[in-house]
């Protein structure tokens, strides 16, 4: 009992140690936690080398698990999007087990693709479906009859004539957002000869600081970039219409304004050139 709980504090602090990374990146709070967790378990598997293995295993998961387990069962809600990237750690603890057991190369190497592939493209589709939901195919969202603005008046969306149709909602408090703007510069450029696309961003304006579309077009000028802006405030219908969660979001709407796509801007460009090559 005594090593169990010298190993259960081990684990434990490996625990403490990686997780505040999660408040700056899931993905590396993961990359390390996966990496330590690797490292704590082999190093227990040496230093005690004359104790059963499975109590080893079970302290070194019981520490894993001491804070996670508890806080996902009572909030998993709040608690979701970062699950994935815990269901990678874990694998990693797994995986190593598994190599020591049966010291077989090629558990190995499928531990580690499965690994690879679960912290890239599963946890980015979770985090997709997690903020932005997943459209109803069955049911139509049109978007037509709502309006937002221009530097001159209010419009509405039906006025806004091409084939695909991207918009772009950001605010002023959202670092992300100006994270992406390059990108979103990119997309303006490639297909800003097309006048069948149109691709604008959507400024969110915040009223408490008096913002307006002057507001959201000076932070784009000063970031150098051209795009077209738009915006709109948070009491919009339109947000309600599109269930609105999180900045930034991106739209794609058909001909019709049909609103064919809600999701972040690296899938936005995905689908836009699967629609284009459809």
């Amino acid at each position: 009992m005594k090593t169990f709980f010298k190993i259960f504090l081990y684990s434990f602090a490996t625990y403490i140690i990686f997780s505040p990374i999660r408040s700056v990146s899931f993905r590396w709070a993961t990359v390390a936690g996966s990496i330590l967790y690797v490292l704590l378990t082999l190093w227990m598997l040496k230093k005690y080398s004359n104790q059963k293995r499975r109590m080893i295993y079970g302290a070194i998961f019981t520490g894993m698990a001491f804070i996670e387990l508890p806080l996902r069962i009572v909030d998993f809600a709040g608690t979701e999007i970062s699950f994935i990237y815990c269901l990678c750690i874990l694998w990693a603890f797994i995986t190593t087990i598994l190599a020591y057991e049966y010291k077989n190369k090629i558990l190995i190497i499928i531990g580690c693709l499965i690994w690879l592939l679960g912290i890239t493209k599963v946890a980015d589709r979770w985090a997709e479906i997690y903020n932005y939901g997943k459209l109803n195919k069955e049911q139509t969202l049109n978007v037509a009859d709502y309006s937002i603005e221009d530097s001159n008046k209010k419009f509405k969306l039906k006025e806004l004539k091409g084939k695909y149709i991207v918009l772009y909602f950001w605010g002023s408090h959202c670092s992300s957002c100006f994270k992406s703007f390059p990108n979103l510069q990119k997309m303006h450029e490639k297909y800003k000869n097309d006048s069948t696309i149109i691709i604008a961003s959507v400024f969110l304006k915040n009223d408490r600081k008096d913002e307006d579309i002057k507001t959201g077009q000076k932070l784009i000028t000063d970031r150098e970039h051209d795009f077209t802006v738009f915006a709109t405030d948070y009491e919009n219908p339109l947000l309600d219409c599109i269930e609105f969660h999180v900045v930034p979001t991106i739209l794609i709407l058909d001909e019709y304004h049909n609103v064919i796509f809600r999701g972040s801007l690296n899938f936005a460009r995905t689908k836009l050139e699967e629609l284009l090559h459809d």
